[in-house]
């Protein structure tokens, strides 16, 4: 549970609800048993705006429900009574992870009935119970954190909230606290990039596989406080201070924390996401691979002609309302242009990207 509403939770952060929760799309990484899970099948997800999703009182009730996702999807047993009527936010995820963590804990649904239209009836009226078979055996932690996620939307928390909650909390196990060991100049290296070389890493981070990034995992998730998929300031701080040794308390060396932060949080959202922390992380060996060369390459020769020019970066990088957006593409592409016809081929691409 942990590891799905954590998932979750990152997906709700960035404006994305899943909507189709359900144990079969939870899928082990490896067959090891203690392997890594992953939340798949994104295929009727739907890309919201986060500060428009929440309930808000001032709203009236046709522009609350302009502001809410409307289309009816989802599997029977994991659909949440609002998404039957077809009027829901996010938290519909939130309801379908209670039902999934009450199929975890005694091994059938909350809402069972004789047909669809009796297991329709349930979920629509809440009515679900704890028996006392098996239910005695579980803790009224659980049962309370299950009737916060199995309620009418206005009272049901969110994902972030699941994840903080008393229950899980407790059921976590203590992390090792030794100290690790992270080589910051890779920090420092990554920063020093042009912001085009930046965006073809974040491109190729993520797309690694479990094993490529599993050992920079580790670290995230010691940095990462909230366990969420994002670093904040305050964690990557306070990571520093904890396990390099240094007494850091403002001043320069604060200034100093600040532009590592900084140089690698991509989007300028005051925060690393997990994605950034592979990109800025990840040995130089995983990315000088030719065909992971060559995918990234195509992904950013947009005319698909074989060439990247001035055109491509600057709709890439989003500078299309950017004073100068052409100069500033020309000084990206400039310095790896080695014939100097003012655009890269798949060639100096590949030595744009060998370079330290």
């Amino acid at each position: 549970m942990e590891q799905i509403v954590s998932a979750v939770a990152y997906c709700h952060e960035k404006g994305i609800c899943h909507r189709d929760l359900k144990p079969q799309n939870i899928l082990f990484c490896n067959e090891s048993p203690d392997s890594q899970i992953k939340v798949v099948d994104f295929g009727i997800s739907k890309i919201y705006d986060p500060s428009l999703s929440s309930l808000k009182e001032d709203f009236g009730k046709n522009e609350l429900k302009n502001k809410k996702m409307t289309t009816k999807a989802g599997t029977l047993h994991y659909l949440s009574p609002e998404v039957i009527k077809g009027v829901y936010t996010e938290k519909c995820d939130v309801w379908s992870l209670g039902v999934i963590l009450y199929i975890l804990l005694c091994g059938y649904p909350p809402f069972i009935g004789a047909n669809e239209n009796e297991i329709y009836k349930n979920i629509s009226s809440f009515k679900f119970e704890f028996p006392n078979e098996p239910w005695k055996n579980i803790s009224e932690n659980a049962k309370n954190l299950i009737r916060s996620m199995l309620c009418p939307e206005k009272k049901r928390i969110s994902a972030k909230e699941v994840f903080n909650s008393k229950w899980l909390k407790s059921k976590l196990k203590k992390e090792n606290q030794n100290i690790i060991s992270f080589n910051f100049e890779k920090l420092n290296e990554f920063r020093n990039y042009n912001k085009f070389k930046q965006s073809v890493l974040l491109f190729i981070a993520s797309r690694l596989n479990n094993e490529e990034y599993e050992e920079i995992t580790k670290i995230f998730k010691k940095i990462n406080d909230c366990k969420i998929g994002m670093i904040s300031f305050e964690d990557f701080k306070k990571f520093i201070i904890n396990n390099q040794d240094q007494e850091i308390i403002g001043g320069e060396d604060d200034d100093e924390i600040k532009e590592q932060f900084f140089g690698v949080d991509i989007d300028h959202d005051n925060k690393i996401d997990f994605t950034e922390f592979i990109a800025a992380n990840m040995d130089k060996s995983l990315y000088i691979n030719k065909k992971k060369l060559r995918n990234a390459f195509d992904c950013f020769d947009l005319d698909k002609n074989g060439i990247i020019t001035t055109e491509d970066i600057i709709k890439i990088l989003k500078m299309e309302k950017l004073i100068d957006s052409k100069k500033l593409a020309c000084d990206l592409i400039d310095p790896n242009d080695i014939n100097k016809d003012g655009r890269i081929d798949f060639d100096e691409f590949c030595k744009l990207m060998e370079k330290n």
